[in-house]
């Protein structure tokens, strides 16, 4: 691995044929904390995290136990990789606040989805190769976060081969695998990650709702109701993703690819007995849906 990093990532025993790291964590929230165990199960060494919150802390003492609690600049001081897991507006501070204490040939990378490597810049004029590593994964805080990260995919901006070589190394030791991304597109990458995920739960909040007014009145608790929203739209919605993924827009199904307006019309009015903003987005998003179909007239039809 050193020479192909050009010095990058010294260490110790071997985790599948590339060195083992120690790492430091900044900080130890959910992605951090994930990040920092899935690290250690690929055999690298959490020795160093910085924990804000009471929470923080707590992720530190039950899931890398290992890892000391310390400042940031500690953590960032003699480990071969730093992972920097902020909010967006403190990377580029927190970057500055650690590239004194950085040692030769050190990786440093965030975690940040919107952001490129520009943030990391003081760390890179310090000497160590940067690195935007972004989890395309959504986080609950526990675990199943790092159990998660198996499969998952990275979006990766690096300066150069050698950087994307080393996100590589990284990825897959922790059973993922990169895609590299353009430092200017990471706005757009990053609007497409939450179009997936962000969006895509309050679908699935308003799918929940629209069913629980469908089903007998007290008939179900609400955990009844969860349970039957999952028996219900848990493999549709799966399926309906798997098969996008497949087939792009020719998977589409239902009454807007069929053009039956008078059914998606008869969604809306019960909708909006269920709750307006739903029927307001379900026809903006039935009219966005038609516009992809293309059926001007059923989208200018639901835009009236």
């Amino acid at each position: 691995m050193t020479a192909s990093t050009g010095g990058a990532g010294f260490g110790g025993a071997s985790t599948g044929g590339a060195p083992a790291l120690t790492v430091g964590i900044i900080s130890a929230g959910r992605v951090g904390t994930a990040v920092g165990e899935c690290l250690e199960r690929a055999g690298h060494r959490v020795t160093h995290a910085a924990a804000a919150s009471a929470q923080s802390v707590n992720n530190v003492r039950t899931r890398i136990p290992s890892a000391v609690i310390a400042t940031p600049e500690r953590a960032a001081a003699d480990v071969e990789l730093v992972v920097i897991a902020v909010p967006d507006n403190q990377i580029a501070s927190v970057a500055t606040q650690i590239a004194p204490y950085l040692g030769p040939g050190v990786i440093v990378m965030h975690v940040a989805g919107a952001l490129g490597r520009e943030p990391l810049a003081p760390c890179e004029q310090a000497g160590a190769l940067t690195l935007a590593m972004h989890p395309a994964m959504t986080f609950l805080g526990d675990t199943r976060d790092t159990d998660n990260l198996d499969g998952c995919g990275w979006g990766v901006t690096a300066a150069d081969d050698i950087g994307l070589t080393v996100a590589e190394l990284l990825a897959t030791q922790m059973g993922g695998r990169i895609i590299p991304i353009e430092e200017q597109q990471r706005t757009t990458y990053h609007a497409a990650m939450a179009i997936a995920a962000n969006l895509t739960s309050t679908l699935i909040a308003d799918a929940t709702d629209a069913l629980a007014a469908a089903l007998p009145p007290g008939q179900f608790t609400e955990t009844g109701t969860r349970d039957a929203a999952a028996l219900l739209l848990g493999p549709l919605a799966h399926a309906a993703v798997t098969n996008t993924l497949a087939q792009g827009r020719s998977a589409l199904t239902g009454p807007v690819a069929r053009r039956d307006i008078d059914t998606v019309r008869r969604h809306i009015e019960s909708l909006h007995n269920v709750n307006k903003h739903i029927a307001d987005a379900y026809r903006n998003l039935s009219a966005h849906t038609a516009r992809q179909n293309n059926d001007d007239h059923t989208a200018s039809d639901l835009d009236k």
